[in-house]
């Protein structure tokens, strides 16, 4: 133990001058004010490297030139929950006992800067891990959206995961890229929307079992009592923390071993362990640095964009499929028998026109329309008929009386109606001069139409 004392008291001679540190920090060497408070801490430092039941080692960094009062003024503003009004959602069961060590790789650790957001990078701490193990995919999210823009909180003057995930749910997630962080109180305004939503949150018991078992499915925010070596602590697993029943930073529980938790912080990665601090799993108390005495906070996220998928292996096109057989085209059906007209085309206008066809049209197909279905025309086609008799011309006399022959030959009309009047006409010779033979056809085809339908009467 002799050896470990001497190792950690050189370590400590190793500290820089004020003026070497101010040179680093590009800060003013010769302000005495600031000398006197960074000499104070440097001997401070110096006491607790001494201590040889301490794991941990401390150096200066960045605050090493702020008293405890000024550092925790400025960084340390996380605000204890002194109400319990706001919403409280499912705690989250004591689930994955069977792990004994975790070290979640969490996206990279930010610096928060001379402003008190801790519990902004806190809050975005865990949604980014859990996108992270949602999606593959890492993305830096604008805290400077929480300390513009959740009125609850109080910018850099502290607020609390909780709040911060009740202001961010249902509401767009902006990238740091599109609204840069500035360390400083702002107003509200918009930028790239990330895809990233936040739907809640759940709590974890104030337990270590609880906080463990939250641990095995991701990061968890987690809020500690934050003091002077907590301030100054530089690598190492500091093995006597305190359990303090109170808080003032917000930051993010990364892992743990069985005998220390592992955090994340947001004082950029010149401090601690490249950011990270690990300190003893104590259960006294409130827990180390007082993990226990306010609920973790395990933020819900959705609407994380999945990985981009590796280009599917292109698939190779179908074969040219063989063409179909083509059915065989049937044979254009003989016309349906009797598909023709039976009677002349004289008979067949007539029955047309006379609007018989439905009753005695079965001769008629052709004219009558009725060849895809002789149904339509009163039945299948009837054999043909026989035809009857031609009959004998009439002699050659006036069928009219004398002053109708004569009033046909006064108005010169003997060639178009003189076939009642070819006596007097003078058609007796050729009585097709007399429109005789147009006569004849006309009576010849209603005396056929009474002999085969029995109509009472035909006018032609």
């Amino acid at each position: 133990m002799k050896f470990a004392f001497t190792l950690v008291a050189a370590v400590a001679a190793d500290q820089p001058s004020f003026e070497e540190w101010a040179a680093e920090y590009g800060l003013n060497g010769v302000d005495n004010v600031m000398k006197a408070k960074y000499n104070a801490n440097v001997a401070q430092i110096n006491k607790w490297n001494a201590d040889e039941s301490e794991t941990a080692t401390f150096a200066v960094n960045q605050f090493s030139a702020m008293s405890f009062d000024e550092f925790s003024a400025q960084y340390l503003t996380a605000t204890p929950l002194e109400t319990s009004d706001m919403p409280m959602f499912e705690t989250v069961a004591e689930e994955h006992k069977g792990l004994t060590k975790i070290d979640w790789d969490v996206t990279p650790v930010k610096d928060q800067g001379q402003c008190g957001s801790c519990w902004a990078f806190g809050t975005f701490g865990a949604v980014e891990h859990i996108h992270k193990l949602n999606s593959g995919a890492t993305v830096s999210l604008a805290e400077q959206q929480l300390v513009d823009c959740d009125t609850v909180s109080s910018g850099c003057d502290g607020g609390r995961p909780d709040w911060a995930c009740n202001y961010l749910t249902g509401k767009d997630i902006y990238t740091t890229a599109s609204y840069p962080y500035t360390a400083s109180d702002g107003t509200c305004t918009t930028g790239e929307a990330s895809g990233v939503t936040v739907t809640g949150y759940n709590t974890v018991g104030k337990s270590d079992g609880a906080l463990a078992s939250a641990l095995g499915t991701s990061a968890v925010t987690v809020m500690v009592y934050a003091d002077s070596k907590f301030q100054s602590y530089s690598s190492g697993v500091m093995s006597d923390p305190p359990t303090t029943c109170s808080l003032n930073h917000a930051v993010l529980a990364t892992g743990y071993d069985s005998n220390y938790w592992k955090i994340k912080n947001s004082w950029g990665t010149g401090w601690g362990e490249a950011g990270f601090i690990r300190f003893a799993r104590l259960t006294d108390g409130c827990g180390a640095y007082g993990l226990f005495y306010d609920n973790p906070v395990v933020p819900t996220v959705g609407g994380a964009p999945s990985p981009t998928p590796a280009p599917p292996t292109p698939t190779p096109p179908a074969p040219t499929p063989t063409p179909p057989t083509p059915t065989p085209t049937p044979p254009t059906p003989s016309p349906t028998p009797g598909c023709a007209d039976n009677e002349d085309a004289g008979y067949c206008a007539q029955v047309v026109s006379m609007g018989y066809c439905a009753d005695i049209g079965y001769d008629c197909l052709a004219t009558c329309g009725c060849c895809d279905d002789p149904t339509q025309c009163g039945g299948s086609p009837s054999p043909t008929p026989t035809p009857a008799p031609t009959p004998t011309p009439p002699t050659c006399v006036d069928t009219k009386d004398a002053g109708y022959c004569a009033q046909v030959v006064s108005l010169g009309y003997c060639a178009d109606i003189g076939y009642d009047c070819l006596a007097t006409c003078g058609c007796c010779d050729d009585a097709t001069q007399c429109g005789a033979a147009v006569a004849l056809s006309r009576h010849q085809e209603a005396l056929q139409f009474q002999a085969k339908h029995g109509a009472s009467s035909i006018n032609v």
